[in-house]
């Protein structure tokens, strides 16, 4: 009796014991799967936060006027890129560059999205090597595509943007039609612009800014043609890479 008595507390006291353990067991393991899971969850919203910060975000405009010059007409291409994201941009120089194009003069039957002929791909924006938050560049061409006048023209923009290894770099293609009724005459007061009114409704604050810019003198065209007379162009984008 005497033994009965003294082993059923010790079987008692394992039971207890061994019911301790397995809520130990138990709560150790909900709070491992709770930690996975904010782990988890802050890796996640970081991966995210992390692509969208150095994921380029940019504002492209292309603009484009004809001018006359000695009875030659010449595209006088603009782009502007602004930085509207939160971190630094890079340029790739190698990749980056201005495609123009004019329309086919053979097109297929109606209806038909038209096809573009390349002229040449120009490099652009060759003196800017990165982009600050909030900053604005831009680059002036002045072509002379050989033609007898103002025609119709597509412009292609491709930026090709450098990203932390081991991320690929990223690249932003724009693409803007120039009307070939965009002309600057000898009759246009000196440096005027001449906006087409397709232009002027498409983005009043770009127009009115090119308008006050346009009030310059004619001089910094001469500059600009100096400036890329010596340009290297790129036939084939992804050759350049």
């Amino acid at each position: 009796m005497l033994i009965l008595a003294v082993m059923v507390p010790t079987l008692n006291q394992a039971d207890g014991l061994l019911a301790d353990v397995q809520t130990v067991i138990d709560i150790f393991g909900t709070i491992v799967t709770a930690t996975a899971v904010i782990v988890g969850g802050w890796w996640a919203y970081f991966k995210f936060v992390k692509a969208r910060t150095f994921r380029p975000r940019v504002d492209v405009g292309l603009f484009g006027q004809w001018r006359v010059l000695d009875g030659r007409p010449l595209l006088h291409a603009r782009i502007t890129v602004k930085n509207i994201g939160a971190s630094d941009l890079q340029l790739v120089q190698e990749g980056t560059g201005l495609r123009v194009s004019r329309l086919k003069e053979t097109q297929a039957s109606v209806p038909v999205a038209m096809e573009w002929e390349r002229f040449k791909t120009f490099r652009v924006l060759g003196e800017h090597h990165w982009i600050e938050p909030g900053e604005t560049v831009s680059d002036d061409l002045l072509l002379d595509l050989g033609v007898p006048g103002p025609l119709l023209t597509l412009f292609e923009a491709r930026l090709l943007w450098s990203r932390p290894e081991p991320e690929p770099n990223i690249d932003v293609l724009t693409r803007r039609i120039i009307p070939a009724d965009a002309v600057l005459t000898d009759d246009t007061v000196k440096g005027q612009l001449d906006l087409s009114a397709e232009q002027q409704r498409e983005d009043p604050a770009k127009t009115s800014g090119a308008e006050r810019e346009s009030s310059k003198s004619a001089e910094p065209v001469e500059e600009t043609l100096q400036r890329h007379e010596d340009l290297k162009t790129t036939d084939d984008w992804e050759k350049d890479r």
